[in-house]
Parts: C-alpha cells; sequence; structure tokens
C-alpha cells in the first residue's frame, strides 16, 4: 500500500478563508487524479464537500459518479476507472474501505482521509490491499464545514448535553466532545496555525476541552511545525454557550441570521416548500457565499438594505426593458419577476432572493415579528420590569402571537429576572399553560442550564453588552427595520483576544504565559454551538481589521431559537435521570 503523506504544510493561510482551503483540499485530490474518476464519500465528508462545491462542478472536474463509499456493490465493475475516496478516519470508514480492497470495483485507489489517521488503521488498510491497487494515501484536513469564509460547524446537534457532568455523560456525549475536538484540530492544520489555546476559566467543559486539544497538538507534533509561535502567536479561544443563552432565542434582521431564524438553513440550503405560489424550481433554494456573489456581498445586511440591493438589480434590468413600473414594495419586485418569463431565465439567482424576502417579509407580519423583537430586546438590553412585565403579560393574551414566541419572550424574562424578588416567572408559566403551551418545564431547564448561578460572566452588567442602538432607517416601503440594540455576549472577548488584552485570570492559557501582544489570528470555537448573529460580528470585526480571516469562528452546531429549545428539551429529558446540573 501506499505510504501516507501529511499535508498540515500545504494548508491554506489563514487570511484566505476557510472556505477556500476546503476547496483547495478538494482540488488537489482531483486534479492528482487528472482522468475521468469515480468520486467516494462518506455521510459527513458529503456535506463537507457541499458546502464548498455544488454536485455539477465536481462533476465538471472529470468526476463521472459522485457515491457513498458504502454503495460500491451496487453497480458492476468500473475497472477502467479510478476511485477517489474522501473520508472520515472513523472504524467504520474503515471497515467499508477494507471490503471494498477485498473486492476492488475500480482499478485504482487514491485515499484521502479528512484528518490525521491512527497507525493502526493504516495498519489495517495495509493487510486489506491484497490486490495492491492502493495507490495514494493522505492526510487533508477538511474535517468541518465551512459555512462562512470565517465561520465553521461540526454539525453536532445535542452539543448542549457536553454541559452535563462528566459522569453523566453517555457515548453521544463522548463522541461529540471527541469529535469536536477532532474538528478543531483539522481547522488549525488547514490554516497552517499553532495557536496558544486559552479558555474560559468559569467552564469546566471549556477547561477540560481545552487540555484535550493542547493533548492532541503535542501529541501531534510532527504536524504541528508552522513557525507562528512567539510574539504575536495565532490564539484558540475555548467559550461556553452557557455563559449567553440569549443570543440564540432573539430574532435576527441580517439576512443570513433572519433566513436561519424564520425559514431554516441546513448545510446552506434552504427549504422554501411551504411559501404560497412558490415556483417549483425555488421550493430548495441554495444560500452559499461560496456561489453567489450577491449573497456573499449582502448576507450580512439588515432586511431592508437587502431589498434595497435586490431592488437596484432590479431596477438595471427594467431600464433595459424600459418598464416604468414602480418597484417600491416587496410585492411590487415579485410581480416584476413573474411578469416577464425572459428575467426568470436570465435571473433565476435574482429570482431566488425576490422569493426570499418576499418569504421573510410574509412571515414577519404573520408572526407580528416587529413587535416581538421589540419586546425581545428590551429584555435583552434593558432593566425595566414593570414596564416589560406590563407588555409581556399583554402579548401573551394575543393569541395572533404565537406560542413559541411566547415561551421564548417568557425564557428572556426569566433569565433578566430570576434573582428579583417581585419577578412573576410564574405568572408567567400559568399564562404559557392557557395558550396550551406544553414545554413550559423549558423554562426551568434553561435557568438550570444557563441561570444566573450556573454562567462564568456578567451578562447583564457588562457593559460591552450594552450596544448603542444602531436606527436602521426604512430602506424601502414594506420593509421595516426595528432597532438592533443587542450584541452578543462573546463580542468583547474577541476583540481583546485579537488586541492581546484578554484578561488571564477570565481567561487562562492551558500552558506557558499567555501574550500580551496582538495575535496574529483568533479562532474562537463556542461549545454548545453558535449563531449567525455571532458570524456577522465576526464578520464586522474583520472587515475593520481589514484581514479577513483574522478573526475565525466555529462551533459545534449554528443555532437558530428553534434548534436551541430542541436542544433544551433534549437536555431535560437526559437530565430527568440524574437530577440537577451539579455546580460547575
Amino acid at each position: 500500500m501506499a505510504t501516507l503523506a501529511n499535508n498540515s504544510k500545504k494548508g491554506t493561510s489563514g487570511n484566505s478563508g476557510i472556505i477556500q482551503s476546503t476547496r483547495n483540499y478538494i482540488d488537489r485530490m482531483l486534479k492528482e487524479v487528472s482522468e475521468m474518476k469515480i468520486m467516494l464519500l462518506d455521510t459527513e465528508t458529503t456535506g463537507i464537500m457541499s458546502m464548498v462545491y455544488t454536485q455539477t462542478q465536481i462533476l465538471a472536474k472529470q468526476v463521472y459518479l459522485v457515491e457513498h463509499v458504502k454503495n460500491t456493490s451496487l453497480h458492476g465493475r468500473m475497472m477502467h476507472l479510478k476511485a477517489v475516496a474522501f473520508v472520515r478516519p472513523t472504524m467504520a470508514n474503515i471497515e467499508l474501505l477494507k471490503k471494498e480492497l477485498a473486492d476492488p470495483h475500480f482499478s485504482q485507489y487514491h485515499i484521502y482521509f479528512s484528518n490525521f489517521v491512527p497507525q493502526d488503521f493504516l495498519s489495517q488498510l495495509a493487510k486489506a490491499d491484497v490486490h495492491e491497487v492502493v495507490a495514494t494515501v493522505q492526510e487533508f484536513y477538511a474535517d468541518f464545514y465551512a459555512v462562512n469564509f470565517d465561520t465553521f460547524t461540526l454539525n453536532l446537534p445535542s452539543s448542549l448535553s457536553l454541559a452535563l457532568p462528566k459522569d453523566m455523560w453517555g457515548s453521544g456525549q463522548e463522541r461529540n466532545f471527541d469529535r469536536a475536538a477532532q474538528g478543531v484540530l483539522a481547522m488549525l492544520l488547514s490554516l497552517k496555525l499553532k495557536p496558544q489555546v486559552r479558555y474560559q476559566s468559569s467552564s469546566d467543559l471549556a477547561r477540560q476541552f481545552a487540555r484535550k486539544v493542547q493533548q492532541s497538538i503535542l501529541s501531534e507534533s510532527a504536524l504541528f511545525t508552522f513557525r507562528n509561535t512567539g510574539k504575536n502567536a495565532p490564539v484558540l479561544l475555548i467559550l461556553d454557550r452557557r455563559d449567553d443563552p440569549i443570543t440564540p432565542l432573539l430574532t435576527q434582521w441580517t439576512y443570513q441570521a433572519m433566513v436561519h431564524e424564520m425559514i431554516g438553513v441546513n448545510d446552506n440550503r434552504v427549504d422554501m416548500s411551504r411559501a404560497p405560489g412558490i415556483r417549483k424550481d425555488l421550493k430548495q433554494t441554495v444560500l452559499s457565499p461560496a456561489d453567489d456573489t450577491f449573497y456573499a456581498s449582502n448576507m450580512y445586511k439588515n432586511f431592508g438594505d437587502i431589498g434595497a440591493s435586490v431592488k437596484e438589480l432590479l431596477n438595471r434590468y427594467q431600464t433595459e426593458l424600459k418598464d416604468n413600473q414602480s418597484l417600491s414594495s416587496i410585492e411590487d419586485m415579485q410581480n416584476f419577476v413573474d411578469k416577464y418569463p425572459e428575467f426568470k431565465a436570465m435571473s433565476t439567482n435574482v429570482s431566488k432572493h425576490v422569493a426570499v424576502i418576499s418569504e421573510l417579509s410574509r412571515l414577519v407580519d404573520n408572526h407580528k415579528m416587529m413587535d416581538v423583537s421589540h419586546l425581545e430586546q428590551e429584555l435583552a438590553c434593558t432593566d425595566d420590569h414593570s414596564t416589560q412585565l406590563k407588555n409581556l403579560l399583554a402579548m401573551m393574551d394575543d393569541r395572533k402571537l404565537a406560542t413559541v414566541d411566547a415561551l421564548r419572550l417568557a425564557m428572556l424574562y426569566a433569565l433578566r429576572y430570576e434573582t428579583k424578588s417581585t419577578n412573576q416567572i410564574n405568572q408567567i408559566k400559568e399564562r404559557l399553560r392557557d395558550r396550551n403551551c406544553d414545554q413550559v418545564t423549558l423554562i426551568d431547564t434553561l435557568l438550570n442550564y444557563a441561570g444566573a448561578a450556573k454562567r462564568g460572566g456578567d451578562l447583564y452588567g457588562n457593559k460591552t453588552f450594552m450596544a448603542s442602538i444602531a436606527n436602521m432607517g426604512t430602506m424601502l416601503k414594506g420593509v421595516q427595520n426595528v432597532y438592533t440594540q443587542h450584541v452578543p455576549f462573546f463580542e468583547d472577548s474577541v476583540k481583546k483576544a485579537l488586541n492581546g488584552r484578554l484578561p488571564e485570570s477570565n481567561f487562562p492559557a492551558v500552558s506557558g504565559v499567555p501574550s500580551s501582544s496582538k495575535a496574529s489570528n483568533v479562532v474562537v470555537f463556542i461549545l454548545g454551538g453558535i449563531t449567525y448573529e455571532e458570524a456577522a460580528m465576526v464578520a464586522r470585526i474583520n472587515e475593520k481589521a481589514g484581514a479577513t480571516g483574522k478573526v475565525v469562528l466555529g462551533g459545534t452546531f449554528i443555532h437558530n431559537s428553534k434548534s436551541f429549545l430542541t436542544e433544551l428539551n433534549r437536555l431535560k429529558e437526559i437530565q430527568a435521570g440524574y437530577g440537577s446540573f451539579t455546580n460547575r
């Protein structure tokens, strides 16, 4: 069997973007087999690749067929083709590869693992290669899902349960913990970073994870030989979702975050099938910054601005047609697109965005999101118990308000006022029960998971948390914008890490004395998941710094409020068998 080659020194510099890093790996593995070939993937590498390339783009690279590594026996032998296998280094995949090598369906195999490979796995493959068909075995460190140019996820649902005491962990928590560490290490290798590992001192989970990553860096020292230590060494900052349960509960108003909150995004795919009157070809839509320049330029803009950007594109086409139809609202834009079938053919991409913002506008109106968001922001950012309680009770009496939105508001109220002696949390719970809400107990689960006694940071007292109100003027009639008072709690820590001012007492280093110099790069990883609001925050920091990729954000999952509530419900189920969480 071919000798293993690692590619840690052939990664991408930290400023090139993680989408390009993954693309580079895929390009190289397909280029190294220049003739027509078949590509074998597992479930995760299928998702990893789909984040940066469409199947059409892959097929254009002399790939005859893309299939799951377990499905090779479903067709006859194709000995005229070579196989490029891109898989995670798991025991399950090793067994599938051994089975394939024992009875080859292709003339030659070029095997690329998405992370470093245990020696035992290589020995097993070598023994299985009795027909000597393996030509290449390499490690390509693309073991994460590149969401944005500076944001990645590991797609690990139920990662909030990592906050459980370790003696309560089952196989799922152990697997997610190890998978998260592997993903972070692959990210560091792909960007050629050997960082100083720092963590949130208030979190036992962050401390355990930081030590796990540091130990892995040391044990794989032959891979981490980059010359980026010293005065401006990069920093890996490990944080815990537990210290900010607010951000995942809030309605979002930037384009990417809003789509995820109100419709849902799954590996860049948006299911628009529930939108009334949606065209068949737009029922499943892809929003990817890698392949959609309009989206890449506008995904962090607020709702009004994105409407104005689409309107500008339509105005250009309208000028060519000499059509004087008014385009003063989203409905006008949708009617214009429907009016000209040839426009649909010429610009499906713009049609897609018109359809998406039209659906977002409908949902905002139907779910009274302007009113909901206004109260959410007040509960998140200001302390005015009597006024907020009055407004909350009034909203809960409004049966037009979705029950899940009433629950989110109740949770935000409980988080802010749980320690106030005059709080009316029990009364709020009764109002939810009157609405036939079957998830009232999630309020207790949330407080048990991330209440004042469990959080390490001063979520409400931190002055950096109280951002000045950004007045987003109405950019387009029919598209209303709201005040955005809220700033993610972790923003201050990220900026301090970048500027070398992160306090050692709150964010110690696993080894060595923390540097007080500006970091060359900062990789922030949040255990328990990230949000698109935090992704937008990092993008703003990078834009201001003038170096895309200066800060990279990653997490175990990307949450909207629905997924966060789902994970809390799962946490409640696990907790039921063990009692309350112990103190951290």
